[in-house]
């Protein structure tokens, strides 16, 4: 027999519950508001919000392109990262103190409330330090990728979040290369952004973490990937000869 799904009673109690889960505050106005719908319209008003929106526009500090001035290459001696770190440390940490309180205020007054609940919610899965990344910028974009996604395709978020500054800084891409891959991001793909234990191998983490080794910052918001090719000869242990075996490589990238 077919499962039957029977919609719960609707009123301002459960208009009430539905504004906790979806919004970080309602009045009783906004809660009579969309107890005099139907269920299905409450939804839909709650939804259609967050497609018609615009974006919130963005801090004063943003600058395109941009470049992380905190990466080290493998020529970078001690003495030049102190004097690079120095020099944008204090306005890395004033932009952050700023970006905090940019977004809460958007928490606050947005006309969509929904979208930063979601956005919220990606910023927790999809989760990046700021003690690890310091560059502002690149948490800036994080969160505006979070919030234009929030309530889209699951398998774009992902991708975006493959490519993001802030997550390939925070998971060392930028310092994984074809002679030692760095598998931090491959890990947390699999086990806790997408499939979950128990639900990939050691070789899609190998694959994978090979698949994306090389890829730096392209300094216009851009990352740029070498294409696996380039990379001449592939070691037969990571089981990557004829179909490229990670799972997820081909979607995420």
């Amino acid at each position: 027999m077919a499962f039957q799904f029977s919609l719960p009673s609707w009123n301002i109690n459960s208009a009430r519950h539905l504004l906790a889960r979806t919004e970080f505050s309602a009045d009783e106005t906004r809660v009579q508001s969309l107890a005099e719908m139907t269920i299905e319209g409450a939804v839909e008003s709650i939804l259609a919000q967050v497609h018609t929106a615009p974006q919130p526009s963005s801090p004063n500090w943003i600058v395109e392109p941009w470049g992380n001035t905190e990466r080290r290459f493998s020529d970078t001696t001690p003495d030049e990262f102190r004097k690079m770190h120095g020099s944008t440390n204090v306005r890395y940490s004033r932009e952050i103190a700023d970006l905090r309180r940019w977004w809460l205020q958007e928490m606050v007054s947005t006309k969509t409330p929904f979208r930063e609940v979601m956005t919220l919610f990606w910023h927790g899965h999809f989760a990046s330090s700021i003690g690890k990344v310091l560059v502002s910028q690149a948490m800036f974009h994080q969160n505006a990728k979070h919030r234009k996604h929030c309530i889209g395709n699951f398998r774009t978020l992902l991708r975006e979040m493959t490519m993001d500054q802030a997550m390939m800084i925070y998971l060392d891409l930028e310092d994984s290369d074809r002679t030692k891959p760095n598998e931090n991001y491959a890990r947390e793909l699999y086990e806790l952004f997408a499939l979950g234990v128990g639900n990939y191998s050691r070789s899609d983490i190998m694959s994978t973490a090979f698949r994306k080794s090389g890829s730096i910052h392209g300094g216009r918001n851009e990352w740029k990937v070498p294409d696996l090719g380039a990379w001449g000869p592939v070691d037969p242990s990571l089981d990557m000869t004829g179909h490229f075996q990670g799972r997820l490589v081909l979607l995420a990238c």
